[in-house]
């Protein structure tokens, strides 16, 4: 018997499964290796890593509701970024 786990609580807190693919889907295709290729578009985070970042800002922030795209692009950003600002 699985247990419901309300979104505010949920250990991952990532967006929804259609919020994850609208985000997917306004980012640029990343170019394979190869005579003039990005080598920062190659290497992309993974969902899972995304997730996890994200559900650290969510921590960091007092678990606040409402922000799990907020939360999701921030850390999509930030693992995908070959040049950190900082």
């Amino acid at each position: 018997m699985s247990k419901h786990i309300p979104q505010e609580e949920h250990p991952l807190n990532a967006p929804t499964k259609e919020a994850q693919d609208e985000i997917i889907a306004e980012q640029p295709e990343p170019r394979t290796a190869g005579v003039g290729a990005d080598p920062a578009r190659v290497a992309r985070a993974t969902p899972e890593q995304i997730a996890e970042r994200a559900h650290e800002f969510w921590i960091d922030e007092g678990r606040p509701d409402g922000r799990a795209v907020e939360h999701w692009r921030r850390a999509e950003r930030e693992l995908n970024d070959p040049n950190p600002s900082s």
